[in-house]
């Protein structure tokens, strides 16, 4: 089942809204990765994680403005060793 049908899945079964409801954000995300990465692979689980990554971009720019999107993306780069400008 490709990566983007495992979140539609999810999202469709009140997956997401049992997360957000038990606040497992963080440990639901990676446990949600690493199944994707045990079915798929490690391609399949970057693919997915950066898909998390550009949809809460997109949602932190449409509740909370453009500048904290970008905050975000520039903490995410930083993390990695690489920020954003």
């Amino acid at each position: 089942m490709p990566a983007l049908d495992v979140i539609f899945e999810v999202a469709n079964s009140g997956g997401m809204k049992q997360m957000a409801d038990e606040h497992l954000n963080a440990d639901a995300a990676i446990a949600f990765l690493r199944q994707i990465y045990m079915l798929e692979g490690a391609d399949a689980a970057v693919q997915a994680a950066k898909e998390m990554i550009y949809a809460g971009a997109a949602w932190i720019a449409q509740e909370h403005g453009p500048d904290e999107a970008h905050r975000i993306l520039r903490i995410v780069g930083a993390a990695q060793g690489n920020g954003l400008s």
